[in-house]
């Protein structure tokens, strides 16, 4: 705040007192009381509180009446709230959490961003629950507590000292975790096959799996091994057991 003073009184000004109010109350509040220049930086205001302010000159005869300034003002930081940050997207899907990523916003608002707020609601529902209470400075955050086959909407908001952005909201998620392998499938089973004696005879089955299924061949309980009278190789997912005569 500055002002300028209308007249000495005959002495010369050796400083100023500046007060302040806080318009919800009804006293006045020093806040310096030897300023040398016309102009000071006010602190230890409260957001959103709306002040008036009043500054007495002093000299060599004591102090005299107040100026009122002509405005009230309203404590605010000197910058915005960041704008919003980029959609929230899925970048991985494990058994217990789900990763949701987004690019920084566009605009910091002009104050240093301290991190990010992540939400989550099922969706159809119009409750949002925390899932971090602190912001957190990566762009990137492991989601816990979700249950299978459900559908899940998340959104995340960036931080600084002036306050939240605008929310990002992601689409409609569904939390269903595959793992990336396949349990061992029998494509085409084993045919019974009918032979003369003393003929050669081949045995072949199809099974698929990842990773790679092991498997064994038996005859009755006898689980069979390569001998001169069983050949057992693969050709891919094929299994061949070839009996010679």
């Amino acid at each position: 705040m500055s002002e300028k003073l209308q007249s000495d009184g005959g002495a010369r000004v050796t400083g100023y007192v500046v007060e302040k109010r806080d318009l919800t109350k009804d006293e006045w509040t020093e806040v310096a009381t030897s300023v040398k220049d016309t102009n000071y930086l006010v602190g230890d205001l409260f957001e959103g509180h709306e002040y008036e302010f009043r500054v007495s000159a002093i000299n060599e005869n004591g102090q005299g009446p107040p100026l009122v300034g002509d405005q009230s003002v309203i404590a605010r930081l000197p910058f915005d709230p960041p704008s919003s940050p980029g959609k929230p997207e899925i970048t991985d899907i494990n058994e217990d959490f789900l990763t949701l990523s987004w690019i920084r916003p566009q605009s910091d608002g002009g104050g240093r961003i301290r991190g990010y707020l992540i939400e989550k609601k099922e969706a159809g529902s119009d409750v949002w629950q925390k899932c971090n209470h602190n912001p957190i400075p990566s762009t990137s955050y492991n989601v816990t507590n979700l249950i299978e086959d459900r559908d899940y909407e998340f959104r995340v908001y960036a931080v600084n000292d002036a306050g939240n952005s605008e929310p990002s909201v992601s689409d409609i998620i569904k939390y269903s975790y595959s793992p990336t392998g396949q349990a061992p499938e029998i494509i085409t089973p084993l045919v019974d096959l009918y032979g003369e004696h003393g003929r050669s005879v081949t045995f072949e089955c199809v099974i698929t799996g990842n990773p790679r299924p092991e498997y064994r061949w038996y005859r009755g309980l006898r689980e069979l091994t390569e001998t001169s009278k069983y050949s057992i190789y693969d050709k891919g997912d094929t299994q061949v057991c070839y009996q010679s005569k």
